[in-house]
């Protein structure tokens, strides 16, 4: 029996979208809070996302979720130092003004909402919703690995919010406190990270009736899921062997690298990126042309000027995005630890997105190459 992490991008969106809907089980897990472009792009494609939602603001430097994110400006609304379960909205907000009034209430209702608003299709719950959704297989599954894996737990949250850290613990002192949304909706241990994966191999599984299920990483994910590899067999072995479950001998955790997925403008922009992408697909054929003389055993003699051919497109992309500089760096070249980058905020009163479909049909492997590249351009360009 095992639990296998396979990390690998060699599928395309379309392929998992596809899966999707055939009933296998997909899933994008990014955190509560501002939801950058790459996110809003997957939802909006119909990929299921669940929002985690036990957060801390003043840690989380990816969604912010003690701010409103609009319009290019960050605007702290709830207090940072607490669990975005209970982060309450604390200060009105100026910049952007929801239509219903949340002060007062939890900050992941005003995320939620203005998501809602902006892509009224999509498929996404927060981790408070998928474990009520789930609680009794849940509950089974988490007191047995709170019983005979103490050592991975350690953070406890208290009723107004705040953190916790307890080390050594044992078995007894987990279970006699309770575990946050099991046991308790207000405080209790949080449910350990390689726990949560643990639950769709197990509860998803099952859910699902596959062997296979595939995670859509962001930066983090796909960095730190190898180092889980070894407790998440162990558990899931222990699990197998002692609760009566229909689960399988062998799990294939497929880990999807998807971050680099970044093809994306408003609607009102598509123009901009279908230049773009056009210019791109000129500069690779360019540049395979020039690949190949260099590799061949023909005549040589027109390797310069074929050099020179793909430098001079590689030199009109780059004045190509300069021109373009403020669409693309709000929903393309993005950076979200400077928590100002096109959100679900901007998405609510914008005509909508528009996804490049030649990053939705190619291997991400491809797409990643193709967004590091223009990248790399794109940082050439120096704004004051």
């Amino acid at each position: 029996m095992s639990f296998h992490i396979l990390i690998h991008d060699d599928i395309s969106i379309a392929q998992l979208i596809e899966i999707d809907k055939n009933g296998g089980r997909v899933l994008k897990t990014p955190h509560i809070g501002n939801i950058y472009p790459n996110n809003l792009a997957l939802i909006s494609l119909g990929i299921p996302t669940l929002l985690y939602d036990r957060t801390i603001g003043a840690k989380d430097k990816s969604f912010h979720p003690h701010k409103i994110v609009y319009n290019g400006i960050a605007e702290q609304v709830a207090n940072p130092d607490i669990l975005s379960t209970h982060s309450k909205l604390e200060f009105q907000p100026k910049n952007f003004i929801p239509k219903k009034d949340f002060f007062g209430n939890k900050i992941v209702d005003l995320h939620l909402d203005i998501l809602r608003q902006a892509l009224p299709r999509g498929n996404f719950f927060t981790y408070t919703q998928y474990l009520e959704d789930n609680k009794n297989l849940v509950s089974k599954i988490i007191k047995v690995i709170a019983k005979n894996f103490p050592q991975i737990w350690y953070r406890f949250v208290n009723e107004d919010g705040t953190i916790e850290k307890v080390e050594n613990l044992t078995s007894e002192q987990i279970l006699a406190k309770g575990i946050f949304g099991i046991d308790d909706d207000s405080r209790g241990f949080i449910i350990p990270n390689p726990v949560n994966i643990l639950l769709h191999g197990t509860v998803d599984v099952m859910k699902f009736q596959t062997r296979d299920i595939y995670l859509l990483s962001g930066p983090d994910m796909c960095v730190y899921m190898k180092d889980y590899e070894t407790v998440l067999d162990n558990m899931y072995s222990y699990i197998k062997n002692t609760l009566d479950l229909d689960l399988p001998n062998n799990i294939n955790c497929h880990i999807i690298p998807a971050m680099k997925m970044r093809f994306i403008v408003t609607k009102d922009d598509k123009e901009i990126l279908d230049e773009l992408v056009k210019l791109y697909e000129d500069y690779m054929v360019a540049n395979t042309t020039t690949r190949d003389l260099f590799n061949g055993s023909k005549e040589r003699s027109g390797i310069k000027s074929q050099i020179e051919e793909k430098d001079k497109i590689k030199t009109t992309i780059i004045a190509y995005m300069d021109k373009n500089y403020s669409t693309l760096k709000k929903t393309m070249f993005y950076d979200v630890s400077k928590s100002n980058c096109f959100t679900q905020y901007d998405l609510s009163v914008s005509p909508g997105l528009y996804i490049h479909p030649w990053a939705i049909e190619n291997k991400l492997s491809d797409v990643t190459s193709a967004f590091l590249f223009l990248d790399r351009c794109f940082k050439t360009i120096k704004k004051v």
